[in-house]
């Protein structure tokens, strides 16, 4: 697997496994760190419902799930529906061009052990639950040292 090479974890039935979700696995008990979307796709505002092949992974390789919160200062900056990326990106530029400041919080939670749980469902609700915690929409001033 190469720098910025994705692999598509489709949702598939609680112990069923497929030569996409072990090749994923291989490829993280080789070391490479892997950064997951678990709801498939971006939204406009609120959570959208998980997938679970992420958790899947996580409860089979042993490894933790770090919940991160991702939150855009406007909705315009959200790529989302059947936009193509390229106007999109053109438009963030265009912004950035005439002086328009643009703003993300990212937030990183503490890490999630999925062998506290009974299965992929369990855990993804605790991620879920953890990521809701993280977002704070920009209106809110971040208490220091967060």
């Amino acid at each position: 697997m190469r720098l910025g090479e994705t692999l598509g974890l489709e949702t598939v039935a609680e112990g069923v496994e497929d030569d996409q979700q072990l090749a994923s696995l291989r490829t993280l008990r080789s070391g490479v760190s892997v950064l997951n979307f678990p709801e498939g796709t971006t939204s406009r505002g609120g959570l959208l419902p998980f997938q679970l092949g992420a958790f899947w992974l996580a409860r089979r390789s042993g490894l933790p799930i770090v919940p991160v919160g991702i939150e855009f200062e406007s909705a315009d900056m959200c790529w989302v529906d059947a936009e193509a990326f390229l106007p999109h990106y053109a438009r963030l530029v265009w912004g950035k061009l005439q002086g328009k400041r643009r703003r993300v919080r990212v937030c990183v939670g503490e890490p999630i052990d999925p062998a506290r749980f009974r299965g992929e469902i369990d855990s993804s609700w605790a991620a879920r639950s953890a990521i809701a915690k993280l977002r704070r929409p920009f209106s809110e001033r971040p208490a220091r040292g967060s």
